[in-house]
């Protein structure tokens, strides 16, 4: 039983001291969830950011998210995205004509990129109550 308890105060500390050294997290559930979490639905129509409705947001402050380009998207939150500890659970989009197709990446410690398309031309008016999910292990 001393094994099982040695590791897990380890994890807790490895969070911890994690926490500290990131200012932009903050796991308020402890050790029993070893990730921060951004959840969202997103909308976006025209030219316009996306309209973000946040379903539980973990990290200490709100990341920024904004349209770059035609089917482009940014989300930025500084430091909060390191390297082999972000995992990304895009949603489904609603039906409409044309393939489309939602894709979300790891780009830096500082950013993850979305791009949306129809028939495979990047295209805007995409994203409609669509979900994303990110989470970085800690």
């Amino acid at each position: 039983m001393s094994g099982r308890t040695g590791k897990v105060a380890g994890q807790v500390g490895h969070q911890f001291e994690y926490a500290q050294q990131n200012p932009n997290f903050l796991n308020p559930n402890g050790a029993n969830e070893p990730y921060v979490t951004y959840s969202v639905l997103l909308t976006q129509t025209g030219t316009d950011n996306p309209i973000v409705n946040i379903l539980r947001n973990t990290f200490k402050s709100d990341p920024t998210v904004i349209r770059t380009g035609v089917g482009q998207y940014e989300i930025t939150l500084n430091n909060s995205f390191p390297s082999n500890q972000v995992a990304i659970v895009p949603g489904t989009l609603n039906i409409g004509t044309g393939a489309r197709l939602l894709m979300a990446e790891r780009q830096n410690d500082n950013m993850i990129l979305i791009r949306t398309s129809i028939d495979g031309a990047y295209s805007d008016d995409v994203l409609d109550d669509t979900f994303l999910e990110i989470r970085t292990y800690l």
